[in-house]
């Protein structure tokens, strides 16, 4: 009997013991968009950058980021950023075919105080078992207009900026904020 125990014992270490001493990695959007639950035209266009970096897509065949007129992101600068970001992430976050079963994505964050602005930054963390985030690396997403509620400003989201963040004191920031501001929105839910 004492050796079934030990056993069951080890197995339920082996297969549980990994899960609880694991950092939960996650793709955290924060968003500054007046508290607006409607968020699908952003969120499109803000995750192409995600599908870009695990390689799904580029820059050139895309057909869903729309930019505001007089802003002309540099396709070149964008590439390079998407390489220097998925360089920064661990295997979890590149696993293609895994990812979803290794890094939670869709909780979503919004700021405060809230900004007269509509923009996103997705988050590249993980969280250890005392609620600190380790942050690898983000990007900010800026829209025309400044209050994503009104219809004429959300139907026709376009990017106005695209702001990769990769230095230490930003990232110490975004670390902060992540854990002071509540999860809003589970959009699998």
């Amino acid at each position: 009997m004492r050796k079934y125990l030990s056993a069951i014992l080890i197995i339920a270490f082996l297969t549980i013991g990994p899960r609880l001493s694991a950092q939960e990695k996650g793709l955290y959007l924060i968003k500054n968009c007046q508290r607006e639950s409607i968020i699908d035209i952003y969120y499109n266009q803000i995750r192409f950058f995600w599908w870009w970096s695990l390689g799904n897509t580029d820059f050139q065949r895309q057909r869903l980021l729309k930019f505001a007129p007089g802003y002309q992101p540099d396709s070149i600068a964008l590439r390079k950023d998407i390489e220097k970001l998925r360089a920064l992430l661990p295997p979890a976050y590149t696993a293609k075919n895994n990812f979803s079963a290794n890094v939670s994505v869709g909780l979503l964050r919004d700021n405060k105080p809230d900004e007269k602005a509509i923009w996103f930054t997705e988050v590249f963390a993980e969280k250890d078992k005392s609620g600190i985030y380790k942050v690898y690396a983000a990007y900010k997403i800026t829209f025309e207009g400044t209050d994503a509620r009104l219809d004429h400003q959300r139907k026709n989201a376009m990017i106005k900026n695209i702001l990769f963040i990769f230095d230490e004191a930003s990232l110490k920031e975004l670390s902060g904020r992540l854990a002071a501001l509540p999860v809003t929105q589970d959009i699998h839910k």
